[in-house]
């Protein structure tokens, strides 16, 4: 008997040992099965948002770079987040802004209120908002003057044009413009002429020396609904490109003499325009339209210069900068890309806003690029190290030297 339960312990005990030492393979094999699907889903995570960074869509890099396991966050990851998280400051507004401008080291923010709208002045990109006018309707553009003392606004309930000292934003003069309520307002670079836009394509130009209007055209009446007016001085030259909002059609338009010149958008629509500079210092009319493409165009004989498919969704806002022969796009994806004028090829992209961007400026004197949009903040980037970055795409390891040449060309 005492033998028989000796056998049977110890073919128990053996039996058990080797039910542990099948649990503890499968634990293993599960545990490494587990660990290789962790793996993998982080190295999808990773690879996506490359590939989006790479596309320009940076929020669904945000997205796919917050979703990766924290554990397993390398440099890879913190190199990524950087691109896509950029911004070296984000300010609180408190209210949906509509508007961005910025001249002489002046900055603007205007909101998109329903029953009134409101006008801040920052004098760094760093300082605190402070509000130095409320306007009866919402501010829809602002333009300032080139040395930034002084701003004017589209104002929807007037048909005077109100220069605004930028100090404290007390009324320096006013102009009428015989175009009624106004969409879109422009300075133009010299100081000398102010620009106005009104409903169905209404347009005026204003001399500040003389409050004489040299240029005026009337609104198309024939139109089924009011369409937003858009306008904007080209560099260097005395011309405006005009357009109406879902238009097929833009106009330059000389101030004093000349023809003005129709240039066709075929198979779009126009939801902004924009002007810049070539990198020779030519002008360069720029169209956004609602199908996300950006068409570039000789600004003085109207000729096309190529199209670029800019953004998923329509493309809100175009700038000029950073530089000459680059501008800026900010679109209802969220983003911000900086473009070459000549080639269309972008250079830079990051996240404007979480949800739709209405307007992005560059400031040449501190070097940042502002944006605004629909999530109540103002972003900041410092071009020189933030927003403007290589994407080492054709590198498949580590980048040890980097070297210019004296002159900086190369």
């Amino acid at each position: 008997v005492v033998a028989l339960a000796f056998v049977v312990l110890t073919g128990m005990l053996t039996w058990t040992a080797h039910l542990w030492q099948v649990a503890e393979q499968r634990g293993n094999s599960l545990a490494a099965s587990l660990d290789e699907r962790s793996r993998g889903d982080y190295r999808r995570s990773i690879g996506f948002a490359e590939a989006a960074l790479r596309a320009g869509n940076v929020s669904d890099a945000r997205a796919a770079l917050d979703s990766a396991e924290s554990a397993r966050r390398g440099w890879e990851w913190d190199y990524l987040s950087r691109r896509a998280s950029s911004e070296v400051r984000t300010l609180p507004i408190g209210v949906l802004p509509r508007v961005v401008r910025t001249a002489g080291g002046m900055m603007a923010i205007a909101d998109n209120g329903v029953a009134e709208g409101h006008v801040w002045i920052l004098t760094s990109p760093f300082a605190a908002p402070r509000e130095v006018l409320t306007a009866k309707s919402a501010v829809r553009s602002l333009a300032f003057s080139p040395e930034g003392n002084e701003f004017v606004f589209a104002d929807a309930t007037s048909d005077a044009l109100t220069v605004h000292r930028s100090a404290d934003g007390s009324v320096a003069r006013t102009y009428p413009t015989g175009i009624g309520s106004r969409t879109s307002v422009d300075w133009s670079l010299d100081g000398r002429f102010i620009a106005c836009a009104g409903v169905n394509g209404a347009a005026t130009v204003i001399d500040t020396h003389d409050g004489r209007h040299c240029l005026s055209v009337a609104a198309v009446q024939s139109r089924p609904f009011p369409a937003e007016g858009l306008i904007a001085f080209l560099p260097g030259i005395d011309t405006v490109l005009t357009a109406t909002s879902s238009d097929d059609q833009c106009t330059l338009r000389p101030i004093a003499a000349g023809d003005p010149i129709a240039i066709k958008i075929r198979g779009d629509r126009i939801d902004c325009i924009g002007v810049c500079r070539s990198a020779e210092g030519n002008p360069v009319a720029l169209v956004g339209t609602i199908g996300g493409a950006v068409h570039r165009f000789d600004g003085i004989t109207g000729e096309a210069l190529g199209a670029t498919a800019a953004h998923v969704g329509s493309v809100k806002t175009l700038t000029a900068g950073p530089g000459d022969g680059r501008f800026t796009t900010g679109g209802t994806d969220g983003c911000i890309h900086i473009w070459d004028t000549a080639s269309g090829a972008r250079i830079g992209s990051a996240v404007g806003s979480e949800r739709m961007v209405r307007s992005v400026a560059y400031e040449p004197r501190t070097r940042t690029l502002t944006a605004v949009g629909h999530d109540n903040q103002m972003r900041v980037w410092d071009v020189a190290s933030g927003v403007v970055e290589p994407t080492l795409s054709a590198h498949r390891a580590w980048v040890y030297s980097l070297a210019f040449l004296a002159d900086g060309t190369l």
